[in-house]
């Protein structure tokens, strides 16, 4: 998280419950909550506030990791001009822009036959979304995809800002997987 134009990193833990955890810097309070959804699908939840006070949120950077043992590749759910859906795969590294109006802050890391390896989306698909994927591996051999907002140069001013990360791991079609990421956004959002 980059907070009013300051990458925060010294987040100190100030409580921890059976729902999750608290943490501490400077004026600001992230609670991260952790559920589950289903066997092999997790939700993981965050919260940030400033005392009542407002604030800028110049970066949300999500980066998930993912073996490549078994991947074959990694797609997002893309809406074209033309209004058809289309499955734009980012490998090599290039990103696309997601917001509602055009595509989906969510990923699918699939396997040679199309089934779901791993799947990441983002509650939030009203905030314009770099999504990169495919590009990047670390050494310990795992395939990088990341969720970048807002964009660079931009800022989202809140009170309170909160995010909720998709993530799925359970044995699926690639359509399974999308399919419950729609039913949970529709849950979570109405």
């Amino acid at each position: 998280l980059t907070l009013d134009s300051r990458l925060v990193e010294d987040w100190s833990l100030a409580r921890e419950t059976h729902e999750g955890a608290v943490y501490q810097s400077g004026d600001f309070t992230a609670r991260v909550t952790v559920a589950h959804r289903a066997a092999g699908i997790g939700l993981l939840s965050v919260r940030v506030e400033k005392g009542g006070k407002g604030f800028a949120v110049d970066r949300f950077h999500v980066a998930v990791r993912t073996p490549l043992r078994d991947l074959h590749r990694i797609w997002v759910p893309h809406m074209l001009l033309e209004g058809t859906l289309d499955r734009v795969t980012l490998g090599g590294g290039p990103s696309i822009l997601t917001c509602a109006n055009r595509a989906i802050a969510f990923v699918a890391g699939l396997d040679r036959y199309g089934r779901n390896r791993m799947s990441v989306g983002l509650l939030d698909q009203t905030v314009e979304t770099e999504v990169r994927g495919g590009g990047a591996t670390d050494s310990g051999r795992n395939r990088i995809v990341e969720f970048i907002r807002p964009l660079p140069g931009m800022s989202l001013h809140r009170t309170v800002y909160e995010e909720t990360v998709y993530l799925n791991c359970a044995e699926a079609s690639w359509f399974e997987a999308m399919a419950d990421f729609a039913r949970f956004e529709a849950e979570a959002t109405g």
